[in-house]
């Protein structure tokens, strides 16, 4: 049964049954992720780091920590890395030239190109979970084309649980009626112009 979240109180309940409870030792927090298995989503996280000189051991203990907080917060079970690029990178471009995925790394199942070959998939439909905008992208023409692309893609969930308390949950439709709702992904502040 597919489930289409049409107002502000069932959008809060879909948040409360899935996201919220943050307490592995409680029960709850098992029933409440096969809440989402049930209705027929698969729930499953992205994390994207930027480039940078760090050895392969850094990258990976970074990566491990980013799977970390997607799964204890979240309840996220299988999650997808980008290991090395920019928030402003087209999503469809990402990890095409690297052999590497890290699924030698507890809890990822692959790279943004096995992210979107999962998408492609016609059987589940997705709730994807980032921890900020940024994980997934700050160019929100980019977040659109990638809803778009992929039908199965039905819900995006910004985890903000650490700056503002809250996630903030996107709904296929509403992005394809309102894409400028998608603006809040390009929160990085512009560099100030400086004469020379």
């Amino acid at each position: 049964m597919q489930r289409l979240l049409d107002c502000e109180s069932q959008l809060k309940e879909f948040v409360d049954n899935v996201f919220l409870s943050i307490d592995p030792r409680n029960e709850k927090v098992y029933e409440r992720s096969e809440f989402l298995k049930m209705d027929g989503f698969d729930a499953i996280g992205y994390a994207r780091k930027s480039p940078a000189k760090i050895s392969d051991d850094q990258l990976k203990k970074i990566i491990e920590d980013m799977i970390s907080c997607l799964q204890s917060r979240s309840k996220v079970i299988d999650v997808y890395v980008s290991p090395s690029s920019y928030s402003k990178s087209p999503i469809a471009e990402r990890d095409m030239t690297t052999d590497k995925d890290y699924t030698d790394i507890s809890g990822c199942v692959g790279n943004t190109q096995s992210l979107l070959t999962r998408l492609s998939s016609k059987t589940k439909k997705v709730c994807l979970v980032i921890v900020d905008y940024a994980a997934l992208s700050t160019d929100p023409d980019d977040i659109l084309l990638l809803v778009k692309n992929y039908k199965s893609l039905e819900y995006i969930v910004v985890d903000r649980f650490q700056d503002v308390e809250k996630y903030e949950v996107y709904l296929r439709n509403y992005i394809l009626k309102t894409p400028e709702q998608l603006t809040s992904f390009d929160f990085r502040p512009k560099l100030p112009h400086l004469s020379i």
